[in-house]
């Protein structure tokens, strides 16, 4: 198959956004909006053979999957772009990052044939310093619980050993080269 979805999956401070806007600040893009105005994707011109759509609005910190309203509406959007854009799409978010089979969003982009679900490999020590000097960065000094931080990076590791259990495409997104390694899936997939 020629066009891939990636869902670009992780904890808190593990890359999952900054692999994502690294293709809009390397390559041109345009936003497409959905019926209400509203930032849907941006299309990215990658120089392959499919556009790239990355999914959500980038223009604040919560930006990708987790602005949009439903995993439902996340799937529809990913499925959309993919079949009826005719692009790779990217797809990433906290909120999706610990979805098993059952969820919304991971059933109708696994239905597509397609799916691609990415793993940040970032080290939870890694991930819980960069969301702690975020918070700093913010000015809150209060004292970080990194509780939730590791709750999610353990829920996100278990859901990918059972997806991939399942037959799912899992594959490692290595933190150190995330965004070449999320490209090189596309480029893998145009070459097939």
């Amino acid at each position: 198959m020629a066009k891939k979805i990636v869902l670009i999956r992780g904890t808190s401070g593990s890359g999952k956004t900054t692999a994502a806007r690294e293709f809009l600040n390397r390559y041109p893009h345009e936003e497409v909006l959905d019926g209400n105005g509203k930032v849907a994707a941006y299309k990215i011109d990658a120089g392959l053979k499919h556009p790239v759509y990355l999914i959500g609005k980038y223009s604040n910190v919560c930006g990708g999957l987790d602005g949009v309203q439903t995993q439902l509406e996340a799937g529809n959007r990913a499925v959309y772009f993919s079949n009826k854009m005719n692009g790779h799409v990217i797809g990433e978010g906290l909120l999706q990052s610990a979805a098993g089979p059952a969820g919304a969003l991971t059933k109708a982009v696994y239905e597509n044939g397609n799916a691609v679900f990415g793993i940040m490999d970032t080290p939870l020590e890694v991930c819980i310093e960069r969301v702690k000097a975020r918070r700093l960065a913010r000015g809150d000094e209060r004292e970080f619980n990194p509780k939730n931080t590791n709750d999610k990076w353990t829920q996100t590791m278990s859901t990918a050993k059972t997806l991939a259990g399942l037959g799912y495409d899992v594959r490692p997104i290595r933190h150190t080269s995330a965004f070449e390694d999320v490209l090189a899936i596309f480029k893998g997939a145009e070459s097939e």
